[in-house]
C-alpha cells in the first residue's frame, strides 16, 4: 500500500512515508470500521493508513505546530465525511521546564 502524503517536512518524512505501510501492515485488517487513536501523529502517515484501511474515525494527537498544519492538510484529502478525523493539537510532559501545551481541536 502506498500513502498519498502531499504535505511533508522533506527528506526525513519521505522515509517515514515509505516505512509506515510496511511497518504497520499487520494492523491494517483490524482498522476496518474501527476508531483509531494516533498519538504523536506527526504529519499523518499512520492516520492516512487507517483511513485508507476503512477506519470509521481517526483521532490524531500531535504537539508540534508545523506538523499539525501538515497533518490537517494531509487528512483533508482523505475525508470520507466531515467527522471521520479529529486533530488534537497538544501534548503533555513531566518536564517542569517545558511550556504547557494548549490543547486545540481541529475537525478536519
Amino acid at each position: 500500500m502506498t500513502l498519498t502524503i502531499k504535505h511533508s517536512h522533506g527528506e526525513y518524512d519521505k522515509d517515514i512515508i515509505k516505512a509506515v505501510p510496511r511497518e504497520y501492515a499487520g494492523c491494517v485488517p483490524y482498522m476496518k470500521n474501527a476508531v483509531v487513536l494516533d498519538i504523536g501523529a506527526h504529519i499523518g502517515c499512520f492516520s492516512v493508513l487507517a483511513l485508507n484501511a476503512g477506519a470509521k474515525q481517526v483521532i490524531a494527537i500531535e504537539p508540534g505546530g508545523p506538523s499539525v498544519k501538515r497533518l490537517i492538510k494531509n487528512l483533508r484529502g482523505h475525508r470520507l465525511n466531515r467527522f471521520n478525523s479529529l486533530v488534537i493539537h497538544g501534548g503533555v510532559t513531566s518536564d517542569p521546564k517545558q511550556k504547557e501545551q494548549n490543547w486545540r481541536n481541529h475537525n478536519t
